[in-house]
């Protein structure tokens, strides 16, 4: 399709793929996020993991498409992948609403950069104290050129790069991005954000940790020395940002989080290991 003939109507499909379980107290808002887009040619379709609630019923009644896939959530996207019928396809989970604008501009991004991928800035939010530390990763982060994880694609080339690896439970949005890279696949990026509704509590984050430390393994033998760089939180860019955090009582509460994510994190890793 021509870029000069390009509208935010009449652009590319794009089918947004949103893996869900048990994800009723937020599915409602992650569509409609979807559904309130100024870039209007879209289809939202969501890959339920056999839920216990209303989840399915409250997508249906939003007008998504709904089907049903086991497994962990890179089984949900592949799948959602094959049946899309977009030209590009994004990625989100249920606890996650997009900026009006992000729909546009990363279809834009992407058709007048000649991009195949677009990274989208995520940030967390969330009322309880331990959401608000998280949040204040976020701008530590800021421009990570070594955790990117790139949640627009063009279809194509998610199916000929081979979606996401279906045994990789932590990090399989990194390894997609690691083999694009690998492929000689850009990234374009954009300024408009993801938004992550931060609701768990530290025990239920620290219960996240752990089950994720359990399958490191499996990612960091995909490229060890990527792996050892990525973890590593003693980097130059890290340092610089610490200086915009004018919150005292937040920052040592990020601190606090970020070191009982690492503890649990190899908690999750030791136990793997001992089982194996």
């Amino acid at each position: 399709m021509s870029r000069r003939n390009f509208t935010i109507q009449t652009g590319p499909l794009v089918s947004v793929i949103i893996p869900t379980k048990n994800s009723a107290s937020t599915i409602q808002l992650s569509i409609e996020s979807i559904k309130f887009q100024t870039y209007t040619n879209t289809e939202i379709i969501v890959v339920d993991n056999y839920s216990k609630d209303a989840t399915r019923e409250i997508a249906r009644s939003m007008g998504a498409q709904v089907t049903i896939c086991g497994g962990e959530r890179s089984a949900q996207r592949n799948f959602g992948a094959k049946i899309a019928s977009g030209d590009f396809l994004l990625f989100i989970d249920s606890d996650m609403v997009c900026e009006r604008n992000l729909i546009a501009n990363c279809v834009l991004e992407c058709l007048n950069g000649g991009f195949k991928a677009c990274v989208i800035p995520l940030i967390n939010t969330g009322k309880n104290f331990w959401a608000r530390c998280r949040h204040i990763g976020d701008i530590i982060k800021g421009n990570d050129t070594l955790n990117i994880a790139p949640r627009f694609i063009e279809r194509s080339t998610f199916i000929n790069i081979g979606g996401y690896s279906e045994e990789l439970i932590y990090g399989e949005d990194k390894d997609l991005a690691r083999r694009l890279i690998k492929a000689g696949i850009k990234f374009g990026r954009i300024n408009s954000y993801l938004i992550h509704i931060e609701t768990n509590s530290l025990s239920d984050m620290t219960r996240k940790f752990i089950y994720y430390g359990s399958f490191m393994h499996a990612y960091a033998h995909k490229d060890f020395s990527l792996f050892l760089k990525q973890i590593n939180p003693l980097r130059i860019t890290y340092f610089k940002n610490l200086r915009k955090i004018r919150n005292p009582i937040m920052l040592f509460g990020f601190l606090i989080l970020k070191l009982i994510e690492y503890e649990s994190t190899i908690v999750g890793l030791l136990l793997s290991i001992k089982i194996r």
